[in-house]
């Protein structure tokens, strides 16, 4: 998500929630066609990374609100003016917001 410059990249535990996944990770694209093409590299990735592909894909044809179920994650790719509408953020705010680095940015070590 980092590379294809997804905006607003978070994550979270959701563990100790009442929720059907255990992981989720939230990101904006700028258009409806970005947040496709984060959900089509997301998909070729992890098949590549760890040969599985998502239980479902909802949401591709319009591109404003795509879901990943990849089971105990889930990953919530949005349009970023969609994103402020459902705001799931506040839902999770209970939860262990996950510390997400991008490995391409330069620290001063």
């Amino acid at each position: 998500l980092f590379d294809r410059k997804a905006a607003r990249i978070k994550g979270f535990d959701l563990r100790e929630l009442d929720t059907i996944s255990e992981y989720s990770i939230i990101a904006s694209g700028t258009s409806t066609r970005h947040a496709v093409a984060l959900s089509e590299i997301i998909i070729e990735n992890v098949k590549e990374e760890f040969g599985v592909y998502p239980y479902a894909v909802e949401g591709q044809s319009e591109g404003r609100w795509i879901v990943l179920d990849y089971g105990s994650l889930m990953i919530h790719l949005f349009y970023d003016h969609a994103r402020e509408a459902y705001n799931l953020e506040d839902l999770w705010k209970k939860s262990l917001e996950l510390e997400l680095v991008d490995k391409n940015l330069k620290t001063n070590e």
